[in-house]
């Protein structure tokens, strides 16, 4: 069982590839898996419509400019891990 999975979100997971939806886990300080189902967690969140960028964006970093090319709407990001 992870910690935290962050679920239906839109993964921008820094290979350049395009976003996807689907799931962050997360156990302790460590992104622990990336993709489709990451399986039960300690705790859920539900983050449909906005970005997740799993451990590649630092909070803080001014991505919101450019994130309507993803298709979501800045000011809609989601930092997850790090």
């Amino acid at each position: 069982m992870h910690d935290v999975v962050i679920r239906g979100g839109t993964i921008l997971d820094g290979t350049g590839r395009a976003g996807f939806t689907g799931a962050v886990a997360i156990d302790g300080e460590h992104v622990a898996a990336v993709g489709g189902k990451a399986g039960p967690a300690r705790r859920d969140i539900d983050v449909d419509g906005h970005l997740v960028t799993p451990g590649w964006v630092v909070a803080g970093t001014p991505v919101f400019e450019r994130g309507e090319h993803t298709g979501a709407k800045p000011g809609r990001l989601v930092h997850a891990g790090r």
